[in-house]
């Protein structure tokens, strides 16, 4: 159960850190950042490049556990699919039959 929220955690950056100043945790990414005349903005400094680049491992991390938690899912519904199938003693099926098989097992 706790696997398929898995992919959530994919979401944790992208609600934490959207936008600059108005996101859960406020930071600035300008290159002078206090080097100037320019008071500070008293926000944290964060280089863009390094979001980039953790926004791209994010989306990978989400994408790869997405697909990871749909293709376990689809196992198991293989498998239970199957396992039924040889408990009622049917051997091969054809398409139709295949699918009335799997909507009497899921009781769809």
């Amino acid at each position: 159960m706790l696997f398929g929220l898995l992919p959530l955690l994919g979401y944790i950056y992208p609600i934490l850190f959207y936008g600059e100043k108005q996101a859960i945790i406020p930071w600035c990414g300008a290159r002078r950042h206090g080097k100037t005349k320019v008071k500070p903005c008293g926000i944290t400094y964060y280089n863009p490049d390094l979001f980039l680049a953790m926004y791209c491992l994010n989306m990978i991390y989400l994408c790869t556990s997405v697909i990871i938690v749909i293709s376990v899912i689809v196992y198991t519904f293989i498998k239970a699919v199957k396992y039924e199938k040889l408990k009622a003693g049917k051997g091969k099926m054809n398409r139709k039959e295949y699918i009335n098989f799997c909507k009497e097992v899921f009781l769809i």
